[in-house]
């Protein structure tokens, strides 16, 4: 996507991954090295008030969001079950 002109908003709780074979690399350095636009938000994607400051950052950094993907891997055992169930609708 960015090679066709996608601008892209990392997020995560970490800009880094989590293994030590990829530990001090990042997601949004290597888009922007290899020519795209790319930045980090701090987001816990399991906390609303998150997702929607990570929203806002992307508006006000871009002017715009098209496409947004949760892709999330939580601990079922660290949320309650209704948690799981909750859908987040914005306009």
């Amino acid at each position: 996507m960015p090679k066709r002109g996608a601008k892209v908003v990392c997020a995560d709780l970490t800009p880094t991954a989590r293994s030590q074979e990829e530990a001090g690399i990042t997601t949004h350095d290597l888009i922007n090295k290899d020519g795209g636009q790319a930045s980090f938000v701090q987001t816990d994607v399991g906390d609303a008030k998150h997702m929607e400051n990570l929203v806002q950052a992307a508006v006000i950094q871009y002017r715009r969001l098209d496409i947004l993907v949760n892709n999330a891997g939580i601990s079922i055992e660290a949320r309650t079950p209704a948690v799981l169930h909750l859908t987040n609708e914005t306009t």
